[in-house]
């Protein structure tokens, strides 16, 4: 599975001091949209609010031709860190989620999978002193979502 460049998506305002940026507009039934990064930006979004202090993040969404591409990100626009890609690249390698503290950051890494396959993937950077089991937790709740996006695509 190969990770290729970002798709495209809506307008974007910037981060009030310190919080986390959001798209004008918003809507939970974004949640539902067909269009990749439309759903992407809002589950990112949704996420990000419920997590409060993300530093950085990354949502790769599996596309039609099998490669796993960049469809949300903060900051937006944005290029990943070198130890966020490196999550995501251990995340898609091993196939799990992945956790790892590095000075005051702490990288965490989840995948979506239906079956042995990952449909996406989903990485970001918090303070170290969170607690990586509850992040995950709260990633593999919002999981879901992206399973049932698929699925309803695929319908």
């Amino acid at each position: 599975m190969s990770v290729t460049q970002p798709l495209s998506g809506g307008e974007q305002n910037a981060a009030p001091e310190g919080g986390t940026p959001h798209r004008e507009g918003f809507r939970f039934h974004d949640l539902s949209d067909p269009d990749p990064s439309k759903f992407a930006q809002a589950w990112l979004e949704h996420q990000l609010r419920r997590l409060g202090d993300a530093r950085e993040a990354v949502l790769l969404l599996r596309d039609d031709d099998k490669s796993l591409r960049v469809a949300g990100a903060l900051p937006m626009g944005g290029e990943s860190s070198e130890p966020l890609r490196a999550c995501v690249e251990a995340t898609i390698s091993r196939g799990r989620a992945v956790a790892r503290t590095v000075g005051d950051d702490l990288f965490i890494g989840c995948p979506s999978a239906s079956g042995d396959t990952i449909v996406g993937v989903v990485a970001l950077v918090l303070p170290a002193t969170r607690i990586a089991g509850l992040v995950l937790a709260a990633l593999r709740w919002g999981a879901g979502w992206i399973l049932g996006w698929f699925a309803d695509r695929a319908r």
